[in-house]
C-alpha cells in the first residue's frame, strides 16, 4: 500500500489499477562526512555524526484498459501534480505482508514521460526527502505541574530501615516507539510564572532576564525540530533568550526510543503542559 497525500490534491492511492507499483525504493539517509587526514601518518580522523536526506523512487506501470473513460494522458494528469517541486506530499506506506503504516514528507524531483510503444508504459517517479520516517499516529500527554520530591520513610527504632526518595511527584513516563530519537512539540499553558521542563534529567528553565510570566489564556510553544520557543505561536515573540540555553542543547531534548521521564513545574504551580510526538524510525 502506497498513498500520496496532499492537502490540496487529496489522496492518490498507488496500490491497484490503474497504477501498478512495479518497484519501490527508500534510500538510506545520506551521511554528512566530517573527516580530515592524519598529519604525517596513515588514516583519517572521522567526526561524522549527522545525516542528511534520502531519495525515494517509485516505478509505476499505467493500465487504462479497465475503464473506458480513462486515458493514458488522464493518468499522467493525476500523478504529475504530486511531483511539482512547490508541493510537499506525504507518502504513507506499509510493506508487503502487513505491518505498521509509516509516513515521510517528499518533494518531487523527476518523473519523465517516456513513450516507447509499450501498451502499459512505466513511469519512474523520483523524490527527495529530509529523511525522517514517522508513524501516522500522534501521541500526546498532558502534564500537571510538580516540583517537590517525596521523601523516603525512616524508622527511629530501626535506622537500617531507611527508604530512598521516590520519583518526583507528578513526574510522567512517556513510552516512545520506533528506533530513532523523536522530535516533540510542547505547549505550556498559563497562568504560569517562571516555568521549567525536565526531560530525562535535562532541565529547561524559563527564568532568565526577569523570567517568563504568562497570564491565563496565553501559551508558549517549544518545538525541538524548528528549535523555537514562541509565545502564543507568534514568530515575532521568541522567548529563547529567557531560557538557560547555555546549559543544554536541542539534541539533548529529543525523546529516546523506550521509556522517557518528563515533568513540568512553575513558581505558582498553576500552569500545565502538553507534549506531542510521533514515533520515529531510521
Amino acid at each position: 500500500m502506497i498513498d500520496l497525500v496532499d492537502p490540496v490534491l487529496g489522496t492518490l492511492t498507488l496500490k491497484a489499477d490503474p497504477f501498478v507499483v512495479t518497484s519501490f525504493e527508500i534510500g538510506s539517509r545520506v551521511s554528512r562526512p566530517v573527516m580530515r587526514q592524519r598529519a604525517l601518518a596513515d588514516g583519517t580522523f572521522d567526526d561524522t555524526r549527522w545525516v542528511g536526506g534520502r531519495a525515494v523512487t517509485i516505478s509505476l506501470r499505467l493500465r487504462d484498459e479497465r475503464c473506458r473513460d480513462v486515458t493514458m494522458q488522464s493518468l499522467y494528469d493525476l500523478l504529475l501534480p504530486y511531483m511539482a517541486p512547490r508541493r510537499r506530499p506525504v507518502m504513507r506506506w506499509s510493506l508487503p505482508g502487513g505491518g505498521d503504516v509509516r509516513q515521510m514528507t517528499l518533494r518531487g524531483d523527476n518523473a519523465p514521460i517516456v513513450i516507447g510503444g509499450a501498451k502499459f508504459p512505466t513511469i519512474v517517479c523520483s523524490f527527495v526527502s529530509d529523511g525522517e520516517i514517522t508513524g501516522v499516529t500522534q501521541y500526546c500527554e498532558l502534564i500537571d505541574p510538580s516540583e517537590d520530591v517525596e521523601q523516603g520513610r525512616t524508622y527511629d527504632e530501626a535506622p537500617d530501615r531507611t527508604y530512598p526518595s521516590s520519583p518526583t511527584i507528578g513526574e510522567r513516563t512517556l513510552n516512545v516507539g520506533g528506533n530513532e530519537p523523536a522530535h516533540w512539540v510542547g505547549v505550556i499553558y498559563g497562568a504560569s510564572e517562571n516555568p521549567f521542563v525536565t526531560l530525562n534529567g535535562v532541565t529547561i528553565n524559563l527564568d532568565e532576564g526577569g523570567g517568563l510570566i504568562m497570564a491565563v489564556g496565553t501559551y508558549l510553544t517549544i518545538n525541538t525540530r524548528d528549535r523555537t520557543m514562541f509565545l502564543n505561536g507568534d514568530p515575532t515573540a521568541p522567548q529563547y533568550d529567557l531560557s538557560n540555553f547555555t546549559e543544554w542543547s536541542w539534541s539533548d531534548l529529543l525523546l529516546q526510543p523506550g521509556v522517557n521521564t518528563i515533568r513540568y513545574g512553575d513558581d505558582n504551580q498553576t500552569g500545565q503542559m502538553q507534549v506531542c510526538w510521533f514515533d520515529t524510525w531510521c
